[in-house]
């Protein structure tokens, strides 16, 4: 909630742009130096800080825009944001229309909701690919195929195409505990990872 979040560094803007945004900055320079030309940053809040009427603790969209554009000014090679959970249309125009961005990626499976807001026009005026998650990260079963075709065909009609990087909805940390067995949650990990190839394979060709 916004009272959760403003014990954290999200409050504390002086801090967030002079010593959170140079620290995350210093490590995707390390990446870029280890020959890494694609790159994301994990935003996992984002969702719930820009909604569809205003946008918390008091930022502007171009505050925003200007911390991503920050993030990779100069940095060479393919740029992306991961966005988890729901949202808003603001929050994709807002992406959408940020220069230093190549790739969009945002949950479809646990978060269906995300289709309404995907413009096809301003992926194509943007020159932006959306990186869809067919998979759920959250539920320890394996999709049938079906499923996943069934979304992986949505996002890819919603977006005019414009696709690229297929994967999961998030990271697969909420699948551990689930099954009381790290070792059967890294089964079905690897299962889901291998059914979504097996989609985009079929469906790529």
């Amino acid at each position: 909630t916004a009272g959760d979040l403003r014990t954290t560094l999200l409050s504390r803007r002086d801090i967030l742009l002079n010593v959170l945004v140079p620290y995350i900055k210093s490590f995707i320079n390390y990446l870029t130096s280890l020959g890494y030309n694609v790159v994301f940053i994990d935003e996992p809040i984002l969702g719930v800080i820009v909604g569809k009427r205003r946008i918390l603790f008091g930022y502007r969209e171009e505050d925003i825009g200007n911390v991503i554009d920050e993030l990779f000014e100069g940095v060479p090679g393919e740029h992306g944001i991961h966005v988890c959970g729901r949202i808003s249309g603001r929050l994709f125009r807002l992406l959408s229309g940020i220069k230093t961005l190549n790739i969009l990626n945002f949950e479809f499976h646990d978060s269906p909701q995300n289709f309404e807001v995907i413009d096809r026009r301003q992926l194509e005026d943007n020159n932006k690919f959306l990186a869809p998650g067919i998979a759920s990260s959250k539920k320890p079963i394996v999709e049938d195929l079906s499923e996943l075709r069934e979304i992986f065909s949505k996002a890819y009609r919603v977006a005019g195409g414009r696709v690229d990087l297929v994967s999961a909805d998030c990271g697969y940390g909420g699948l551990r505990g689930a099954l009381g067995s790290d070792i059967e949650a890294y089964i079905i990990g690897l299962e889901k990872l291998r059914r979504i190839i097996t989609v985009v394979r079929e469906l790529g060709e």
